[in-house]
């Protein structure tokens, strides 16, 4: 994420757009505002800083870093390279990417590789995971108990 605001010599406007979210946590500071999105019925809500001369690069960074952290708020940057052009990057851009080279001969194989290079993007703090809400531990539990009492399940 930081090699990306790095591009910026200015950063003029920062769009987040809420996503409707599906009991998750939200504590990236742009609660209030979901509150007033779900008061209001609203499909969509935005939340815009813009000044032509430039936002603060570490109050915006901070900023951008918590939404994207939380993955619920659509985060779009707009301003200027340091040789003046356009610049303009969302989510996607800002993710962090490792390569998979698909040549793994068991999906064992391929899942201790994928699962190798998530703990060392947590462990180079690339990567952060919180613990589930009370909620989604509930919606797991409750799923797990109906997939061990299912009929289907207890066949002999």
């Amino acid at each position: 994420m930081d090699a990306g605001l790095d591009r910026f010599d200015i950063i003029k406007q920062v769009r987040f757009q809420l996503i409707t979210t599906n009991d998750e946590a939200d504590n990236n500071g742009l609660f209030e505002v979901r509150e007033l999105k779900n008061q209001a019925g609203a499909a969509t809500s935005e939340l815009v800083h813009y000044n032509d001369k430039g936002l603060s690069k570490d109050g915006t960074r901070q900023q951008i870093k918590a939404a994207a952290a939380e993955g619920n708020t659509e985060v779009k940057i707009i301003g200027n390279d340091n040789n003046g052009d356009s610049l303009v990057l969302s989510n996607e851009e800002l993710k962090a990417h490792t390569p998979f080279a698909q040549s793994y001969g068991t999906i064992v194989e391929a899942t201790r590789y994928m699962f190798a290079s998530f703990t060392d993007l947590l462990k180079r703090g690339t990567l952060t995971v919180e613990a589930a809400n009370d909620d989604a531990n509930r919606k797991v539990e409750e799923i797990r108990q109906e997939r061990l009492l299912s009929p289907r399940n207890n066949q002999n």
